[in-house]
């Protein structure tokens, strides 16, 4: 039997990890934050920033296992 780790789509074949991140989140600001502090934060750079951080990690070898 293939030695393997439950994802949350079901059993995924540690042959095929990689170097993988266990559990990662993307946080903004929760939305009393947003509201209270409008000029705090922009949110549209921040959202800019994370794809860019996250497909600099997916170049560097970070695999996902979402459909």
């Amino acid at each position: 039997m293939p030695k393997q780790v439950n994802g949350v789509l079901g059993p995924i074949n540690i042959d095929d990890l990689g170097f993988t991140l266990m559990h990662e989140h993307f946080l903004i600001a929760d939305w009393s934050m947003r509201h209270a502090f409008p000029d705090w934060i922009i949110r549209n750079e921040i959202v800019d920033l994370s794809v860019q951080l996250s497909l600099r990690a997916k170049k560097a070898g970070v695999k996902h296992f979402w459909k």
